[in-house]
């Protein structure tokens, strides 16, 4: 999946997703008159409301369309920003597209570089999906979303893909069944991580050298399992400050 940036909004790709605010009252009229006619309609019909998530579909010419709602401008953070654009993924796939743009981002006005880091937070994390296990419906193959473009800078878009394909890497390990994900198997993944990354290190603490260290709460969980405990510090060595510690159990 690539993110791209334009000055403009792209107006022609396989769909195209606008945000709307409760308050606004313009409807776009400066992108397309009829789309305007049309919104104000369904809003005064009361079958559309731009209340946070709702949708609404229509077309532009011939561009596919749809009009998601984002609440009251003000109460509009940058975690709905995220879910708002986890909607969009979930929506192009579902209309089983391979691209779509959206003005969303532009229209927060939260910093940009924040906005850039939850925008990309959003869409990767919105296009996670664990289907190792599952065996692949040829009638009905898996859409791929290629290609997003987006009409704001890059500010922040690097960082907050970083974190996402970082939690990403998470989310695999933990769906991973147990009789998978055992502490060796863990081991090897952390191990290739390492080698990727020249400001990390890693230690492992096999069972003997905890119980030296008095660690028998941590030993009492693997008691019944015939799969060796480790114990893995993983250390990054390119930041500034006090060290930060963050403990998680396998």
């Amino acid at each position: 999946m690539e993110i791209k940036t334009t000055k403009a909004l792209k107006t022609d790709s396989d769909l195209l997703i606008l945000g709307l605010f409760e308050e606004d009252t313009e409807y776009y009229a400066s992108i397309d008159k009829e789309l305007a006619n049309e919104l104000k309609d369904a809003i005064k019909k009361k079958t559309f409301k731009a209340s946070f998530g709702r949708g609404y579909s229509t077309k532009i010419n011939k561009t596919k369309t749809t009009i998601l709602g984002l609440g009251k401008k003000e109460e509009f953070t940058l975690e709905k920003l995220r879910d708002s654009l986890g909607m969009c993924i979930k929506l192009t796939k579902c209309k089983r597209l391979t691209n779509f743009s959206t003005n969303i981002p532009s229209l927060s006005q939260e910093n940009k570089k924040l906005v850039g880091m939850a925008t990309a937070e959003g869409l990767y994390l919105g296009n996670y999906h664990f289907d190792k296990y599952i065996t692949e419906d040829k009638e009905n193959p898996k859409i791929e979303i290629k290609t997003i473009y987006l009409n704001i800078s890059n500010d922040g878009l690097k960082e907050g893909q970083i974190i996402a394909e970082a939690t990403n890497f998470s989310r695999d390990l933990i769906n991973e069944p147990p009789i998978v994900a055992t502490p060796t198997y863990i081991e090897k993944q952390v191990k290739e991580l390492v080698k990727k990354h020249k400001n990390l290190s890693l230690k492992v603490l096999n069972e003997t050298e905890m119980r030296k260290l008095g660690m028998n709460a941590l030993l009492g969980v693997s008691a019944g399992s015939d799969q060796a405990p480790k114990l893995l510090f993983i250390e990054y060595n390119g930041g500034k400050g006090k060290p930060i510690a963050l403990v998680g159990k396998g």
